[in-house]
């Protein structure tokens, strides 16, 4: 899987014929092929699970004939060892320019991957307008909701003053920052208020906005195996999976309960 690419074929437990006696076959764990300049390339890994790790025999005289069997050089070889190499097949292999690495990530018993726990923090940053001063011709008198609606020049109700703050919020204003922000809102050319059936001018608004954010938590698992280059050249090929589930229950959002972290 971890090899699996667009312009990549990877074929598993393949049967090659030797080269020099059709009838008699040769088994390979994986085969990648593809094209490099309308040339295909061929290269098969071998990979082992064993207690020991591989030592010159596995790398000179049976991956390397195992390779040469069906025609394959060992610059074509990867070997995969789930236990390590030791220091003179690590020695070999380099001068047979075949590729030796170790596997890491699998589960003590080396039968599957280590599972690990793990956890997703999502968080969604929301703004609450939790205080509002409006200047208009409207008189003291008239109910917050009459003020808030705002109306355009034909007199259609067109949105309210919630309204402008949200478009501000989603160009960018306030910053998605904790914490309290004050800010001047423009309303636009033509919008009006009423008040009792009449049309009132609206000359400013400013608005204090708290920025807070609701924290959910899921809980998960995750895996993650890795090829490894004993030589210390680190990480040659990785894979990485996680899975979250959803938490069931209700999310306390800020203007639902206004408790937040700051």
């Amino acid at each position: 899987m971890m090899h699996e690419a667009p312009c990549i074929e990877v074929r598993r437990d393949v049967l090659l014929p030797a080269k020099n006696d059709s009838s008699r076959r040769r088994q390979f764990d994986v085969l990648l092929v593809g094209n490099v300049a309308g040339y295909q390339t061929v290269l098969a890994v071998e990979c082992k699970n064993h207690k020991r790790r591989k030592d010159v025999g596995d790398v000179g005289s049976r991956f390397r004939d195992h390779l040469e069997d069906v025609g394959l050089a060992p610059q074509q070889g990867i070997l995969v060892s789930a236990s390590g190499f030791t220091s003179g097949a690590l020695g070999r292999a380099e001068e047979l320019g075949m590729r030796a690495y170790e596997l890491s990530g699998l589960s003590p018993d080396h039968l599957s991957e280590a599972v690990h726990e793990a956890s997703q923090l999502v968080v969604t940053v929301v703004p609450f307008m939790s205080r509002h001063s409006v200047v208009s011709e409207v008189p003291g008198g008239t109910s917050t909701a009459e003020i808030l609606a705002l109306y355009d020049a034909q007199g259609r109700l067109f949105g309210s003053i919630p309204d402008l703050l949200w478009t501000r919020w989603l160009e960018g204003e306030p910053e998605s920052i904790l914490g309290e922000h004050e800010l001047e809102i423009a309303i636009p050319e033509g919008w009006h208020a009423r008040a009792n059936g009449e049309r009132a001018r609206v000359f400013s608004v400013s608005a204090k906005v708290e920025v807070g954010a609701a924290v959910v938590e899921l809980a998960g698992t995750v895996t993650s195996v890795a090829l490894i280059d004993p030589k210390g050249r680190g990480v040659q090929k990785a894979r990485a999976a996680a899975r979250f589930e959803n938490t069931p229950g209700d999310t306390a959002f800020p203007w639902q309960q206004r408790r937040y972290r700051r």
